[in-house]
């Protein structure tokens, strides 16, 4: 076994480890690494050479993609869920509001000026919440030109309706 001879599965080690530690590959970092089966540790050169012999570079950037896309989805899904989360407890207002209103139970509501205050934050927040998670949903699936295209219709511009002018004011 030579002197940068290791075993793959060392060299995966040490690379999800370079990585996690902010591609750092100085002397501290070595010190880190746990030893290999034969209680060698690789030498700062080796782990160099490394980065550039087995792509370790392009290698961090997919993964960093792919926790870039995984931490995007964690975050629509958690504003899904707080939406989801609204539109119920607006439901669940607008039912006291009723109820009480109706003479029934009112859950908890003592005044019809309460009973209206729930009714009317309720249908607010129903207004704001419905939609919203479908809407994150869909946006969250389009592609960066279809963003972009319904980004530009929104702020009215692009398309083939689009003109390409400049105003002159008149100098008299």
């Amino acid at each position: 076994m030579g002197v940068t001879d290791f075993s793959e599965e060392y060299k995966d080690q040490v690379f999800y480890i370079w990585h996690s530690g902010g591609r750092k590959q100085g002397q501290d970092f070595v010190n880190l690494l746990p030893e290999h089966s034969d209680g060698r540790k690789p030498s700062r050169n080796t782990i160099i050479l490394w980065i550039k012999d087995n792509g370790w570079e392009e290698r961090a950037d997919a993964l960093d993609a792919e926790i870039s896309v995984a931490l995007d989805n964690l975050v629509i899904e958690k504003r899904k869920k707080m939406w989801e989360e609204q539109e119920k407890v607006a439901g669940e207002l607008i039912k006291k509001g009723m109820d009480f209103l109706n003479l029934t139970e009112g859950g908890g509501i003592k005044t019809d000026a309460s009973a209206l205050r729930a009714i009317d934050l309720g249908l607010s927040t129903q207004r704001v919440s419905t939609g919203m998670t479908e809407m994150v949903g869909k946006i969250a699936l389009m592609s960066p030109d279809q963003l972009t295209t319904q980004l530009q219709k929104l702020l009215g511009k692009g398309g083939e309706d689009a003109l390409d002018a400049e105003i002159i004011e008149d100098e008299e």
